[in-house]
């Protein structure tokens, strides 16, 4: 491994120092490029296509084929071969039995690619593996997850998941990049200490599916449209 984060910082550095420009999608990512590569760089956030995610009532098909009628869904989704996401599902699975002990109808659902062999065949957890559309998944939940400890950017999935007009509970790294005001209540910040008994509050009286006001306002500003336009692609004519 340090073999290869060798390599990569190598090749990371030859093209930051040979570039016209860097596009960075956070502003911690413009930080450790001025601080690995003395480079500076222009900020594109990741965005969020809003026309494509969109509230919509959850499919009931869907709910027949998981079996999540009457369920409290909790949702966690992402790629399994990327490690921070391994790493936040394994807090999710570890702390899971404590919310099902108070919560018997709560159900989490895990979509995304390569999920591990012991995510699954584990009680109230549903895991999927990749899906053919993940807005009609994200629309099966009450409330998204995003327990995130470490990685990189601004998360598209916490972005897709407010588009949708879901609620999101993430830990502050998870949500990295994301104007954050305790008055909009689409997004809600917990620290992992206090993440699953928050995740219970919620629980107590979830938010119907697709039902937060707030969290598609708060999408609208992070719109690929409006980004995009934030640039000056002149400058990158040559």
């Amino acid at each position: 491994h340090l073999v290869k984060a060798k390599i990569v910082k190598l090749t990371e550095s030859y093209f930051c120092k040979h570039a016209n420009d860097i596009l960075a999608v956070s502003t911690d990512d413009q930080r450790l490029f001025k601080e690995y590569y003395g480079c500076d760089s222009s900020l594109l956030p990741n965005g969020v296509d809003v026309d494509y995610f969109t509230p919509e009532e959850p499919d009931n098909g869907l709910l027949d084929k998981y079996d999540l009628k009457g369920r409290k869904v909790v949702l966690y989704f992402g790629a399994f071969d990327y490690q921070p996401n391994l790493e936040a599902l394994g807090f999710l699975l570890k702390q899971w039995p404590k919310v099902c002990e108070q919560e018997p109808t709560a159900r989490l659902l895990v979509i995304g690619r390569h999920p591990p062999e012991w995510a699954k065949n584990v009680q109230n957890v549903i895991v999927t593996g990749s899906v053919d559309d993940i807005v009609s998944h994200i629309r099966l939940a009450n409330i998204i997850v995003v327990p995130l400890m470490s990685g990189g950017g601004t998360r598209l999935k916490i972005l897709e998941a407010l588009s949708c007009g879901q609620t999101v509970l993430s830990s502050p790294f998870g949500a990295n990049g994301i104007p954050y005001n305790k008055e909009q209540k689409g997004l809600i910040l917990s620290e992992l200490n206090d993440f699953m008994d928050d995740l219970l509050t919620i629980l107590k009286k979830p938010p119907k599916p697709c039902s937060n006001i707030d969290s598609r306002k708060l999408a609208s500003n992070f719109e690929w449209n409006k980004l995009v336009c934030n640039i000056n692609w002149e400058n990158y004519v040559r």
